[in-house]
């Protein structure tokens, strides 16, 4: 509270001094606001060697940005801030957290420089050219420390600073040589400066991004909806593959709010292959009658044909997706995960082959990535870890790790006892009184409701109320509901649900899985948890005969899912 210049300068020796101690910091910064522009100017006549850390510059430049007397002195700091030539290791990430911080309050670089003349103006946006140029070759530099290439990356983010070859360089530390931290940085800043050739440079190296890598750069490209459009025209055009998106991605481009990119990816997405699609249909028609087959002959096809990439009942190798937390496991989801397995490839178990430097190629789906290395995992859960330094390219084969072909080795007996074990391998369904599960049928016009009370019920919270006749307490991940019914026609079936769920509960996701389609929708408020609407949630395709539905949340659940009544498929 003492305004006196002394009080400027025991705080800022306070903050240089003892910053790593949480308290002393708390209790400096929270008395900087009438001294955060002397507190500064204290700090930096000391130059570099007294730098501080982001966890104080960042709520110091919010400080300063908020007390209109200090805010003016902005353009003087800046100008400090980037006075000495070593400003692009010691300072880039001041800098950058300075100007985020002026974007956040709503203030431009030309206004903090308006108190300065033309040419004082001019020798300081010179000196943040410089500052750039130094900042680009820091973030190449693979001998700088991580710390000092992800300052730099911030600073090249800032739109105010870049130049037309600002992202050129960005996306150059796109590959697999790059380690991840430093990859995800460089897509962000590419990203925040908003180019019109944004799209173009993310996507240009896809056949060479990892899995984690192409998640965050679909993310980004559905954040546009002109960005959204350019990735389906470059899938129309052959790369990325349909397949190589992800369920979610695919999900949130055919409901986009644009009906542009809607009609584009009704067109682009999810054409499967007619070779493959024939020999689903063939099996779905040779299959025995429903429930036929044999457990343990079915767990012996599994151990012939599938243990080498899944361990399922304490047979076979953990390679592929855990089979126990497999929700949808109707006839028609496992014939296509089987006998079409890249009519849809999660991003975790695409195919990546790696030719090192000495011309050998390595195969397998990558298990983890470290600073330093990549790991694959192979059939037999075979693990290979190679050094980024040996890499000479990775690239994405387009592929599921788990093969075509598997006619060959299963016959549509086989087929039915595999699914006969695999079906004795989920938790027995709760038993509840008044929950009857049963086979629901179609009613004259198509249209199928399924009832809560007719769902199978699992997990650990979620139950049926006979009060309210709905599932509810739906509170865990590991809560869900499945149904079984028959279509008597195929289609196009419209999905509503008859739900309740209050504003303090709404907004988690609720996913449908039938047949190999997931119908994802988040759910919205109600006037409380006795008020029940019907809304609809989503479409789905299904040919005539028995399906199963399974219901679950996707992701977190803050406190309640909802309350589900009914959820009801309506022929369009």
């Amino acid at each position: 509270d003492w305004p006196a210049p002394e009080a400027a300068r025991a705080l800022a020796a306070l903050l240089a001094g003892d910053q790593d101690d949480p308290w002393i910091r708390t209790a400096a910064l929270s008395s900087a606001r009438p001294h955060s522009g002397e507190i500064l100017a204290e700090w930096l006549r000391h130059g570099p060697g007294t730098e501080l850390p982001a966890r104080v510059l960042n709520p110091m430049w919010n400080t300063l940005l908020a007390d209109t007397r200090s805010s003016a002195q902005i353009g003087v700091i800046l100008e400090r801030l980037i006075a000495d030539g070593q400003a692009a290791e010691g300072r880039a990430g001041a800098v950058a957290g300075l100007l985020e911080a002026m974007s956040r309050h709503q203030q431009s670089l030309e206004t903090a420089l308006n108190g300065m003349d033309e040419t004082h103006r001019a020798a300081v946006r010179e000196r943040l050219k410089t500052l750039v140029r130094k900042a680009s070759d820091l973030a190449a530099d693979e001998a700088a420390p991580e710390s000092v290439r992800l300052d730099a990356l911030r600073l090249l983010g800032r739109a105010e600073l870049a130049d037309s070859e600002t992202p050129t360089r960005l996306a150059a530390l796109l590959t697999s040589q790059t380690p991840p931290p430093l990859q995800r940085a460089a897509l962000r800043s590419i990203v925040s400066l908003r180019q019109e050739k944004t799209p173009e440079l993310l996507l240009e190296g896809w056949h060479s991004h990892t899995p984690a890598l192409r998640g965050e750069i679909v993310d980004a490209l559905l954040s546009r909806i002109d960005w959204s459009r350019t990735l389906l025209e470059r899938i129309s055009a052959g790369s990325p593959k349909p397949t190589e998106l992800g369920a979610s991605a695919r999900q949130r481009l055919l409901r986009s709010d644009d009906a542009t990119v809607r009609e584009q990816a009704a067109v682009v997405l999810g054409t499967p292959s007619p070779e493959r699609a024939r020999i689903v249909a063939e099996y779905r028609s040779n299959l025995p009658g429903a429930g036929a087959g044999d457990a343990t002959r079915g767990r012996l096809a599994f151990e012939r044909v599938c243990a080498t990439c899944h361990e399922l009942g304490g047979v076979g190798h953990a390679v592929g997706p855990d089979l126990r937390g497999l929700t949808d496991r109707s006839t028609e989801a496992m014939l296509v995960a089987f006998f079409d397995p890249n009519r849809a490839v999660e991003p975790a178990y695409g195919e990546y082959a790696i030719e090192t430097r000495d011309g050998r190629v390595a195969t397998g789906l990558i298990a983890g990535e470290t600073a330093n290395a990549v790991t694959l995992r192979r059939q037999n859960a075979e693990q290979e870890v190679l050094s980024r330094s040996e890499i000479a390219e990775l690239t994405a084969t387009g592929r599921s790790l788990m093969p075509e072909g598997l006619e060959q080795n299963l016959t549509p007996t086989d087929m039915a006892d595999l699914l006969i074990f695999l079906d004795a391998t989920l938790p027995p369904a709760k038993s509840i009184e008044g929950n009857l599960p049963a086979v629901v049928t179609a009613d004259a016009s198509g249209a199928v409701r399924l009832n809560a009370d007719t769902a199978e019920i699992r997990g650990d919270l979620i139950t049926w109320e006979s009060t309210y006749k709905n599932l509810g307490y739906w509170s865990s991940e590991e809560d869900n509901a499945t149904w079984t019914f028959d279509t008597t026609a195929g289609g196009t079936f419209e999905v509503s649900a008859e739900f309740a769920c209050p504003a303090d509960a709404a907004g988690g996701v609720l996913a449908l899985q039938v047949d190999g389609q997931i119908v994802r929708w988040t759910v919205t408020p109600t006037a409380g948890w006795d008020d029940y609407q019907t809304q609809t949630v989503g479409t789905i395709t299904l040919p005539p005969g028995r399906h199963r539905l399974v219901a679950r949340s996707d992701g977190p659940i803050a406190s309640a899912l909802l309350d589900l009544r009914a959820l009801v498929l309506t022929p369009r």
